[in-house]
């Protein structure tokens, strides 16, 4: 896994799955809720294939 945080408002995580890389989009700023088991989250989204319906040009933007 890689994390890049370009500015305090988001944080890109990289993750492979299914062979592919995948970035993964967390938005830090404003948010309504803490992040919470960050892992757990994404785990939970590729494991039940949302990531496909949430995916643009290999990124998923807001995924936390």
């Amino acid at each position: 896994m890689e994390i890049e945080a370009p500015s305090t408002a988001c944080a890109d995580v990289v993750v492979e799955h299914g062979r592919r890389r995948w970035r993964a989009r967390a938005c830090l700023e404003g948010r309504d809720e803490p992040i919470e088991y960050p892992a757990m989250t994404l785990a939970e989204m590729f494991g039940e294939g949302r990531h496909l319906t949430l995916a643009e040009n290999g990124g998923i933007h807001r995924a936390l």
